[in-house]
């Protein structure tokens, strides 16, 4: 058995289940389904070695017990911090090329290459959305129902901001928008104190408030 057939098999029973989700994230398929990495599964394993320092042997029997171990370890742990999309097997063979060096379902070398580009670019895009939203969400949770007024409102536009985030003006109207496109079930609102005794009576503030996506 090789290095990485083993290292495959280990992972798809620890860890695979765990982030694999229920439909395919191009078509909405639900048969089929595997795991892709946006970080190739060859560049973990050398960067895993290059950590242990130790070389690149094909077959698993190569290495010690504890090197094995070791290096499932540094693997799972890289697999913990990567990213993932969710395939059917057919947008998979679209992004990888099969044995005999074409793309299913392509025909000339110019279909091929703007198949994939195209393919590889809706991957990237919602690669980068998922990122954002794995970044955007535990920060809306955590202010979630709060009343944020002038200063609490920049920081929030900075959050946008970081997330890539580019427009003009950065009212509520582009936040929501924003929040909408990348799915995102928040919706933030603008509403006016009305508590005398507050120090911030009749100032307007933002309430970030938690929706239902239809």
């Amino acid at each position: 058995m090789t290095l990485e057939q083993f290292l495959r098999g280990k992972l798809s029973t620890l860890f695979i289940p765990l982030v694999k989700g229920e439909k395919c994230e191009i078509c909405n398929s639900k048969d089929k389904l595997h795991l892709h990495h946006i970080k190739p599964f060859a560049i973990m394993l050398k960067e895993a070695l290059d950590d242990l320092e130790l070389k690149h042997y094909k077959n698993k029997n190569s290495y010690t017990d504890i090197e094995i171990k070791n290096i499932a370890n540094i693997m799972l742990g890289k697999h913990l911090d990567s990213c993932y999309l969710t395939l059917c097997k057919d947008c998979h063979s679209h992004l990888h090329k099969v044995k005999d060096g074409s793309l299913c379902n392509i025909t000339t070398k110019h279909e091929e290459y703007y198949a994939k580009e195209k393919l590889k670019n809706k991957l990237m895009e919602k690669y980068k959305i998922k990122c954002t939203r794995e970044i955007m969400m535990p920060y809306l949770d955590s202010i979630a129902d709060k009343k944020l007024f002038k200063d609490e409102q920049e920081e929030l536009i900075k959050i946008f901001k970081k997330n890539k985030l580019k427009a003009r003006t950065m009212g509520i109207n582009t936040l929501n928008n924003f929040l909408k496109n990348i799915n995102i079930p928040c919706t933030i609102k603008s509403k006016r104190e009305n508590r005398r005794k507050s120090k911030n009576y009749k100032r307007t503030y933002w309430i970030v408030q938690k929706s239902f996506m239809k």
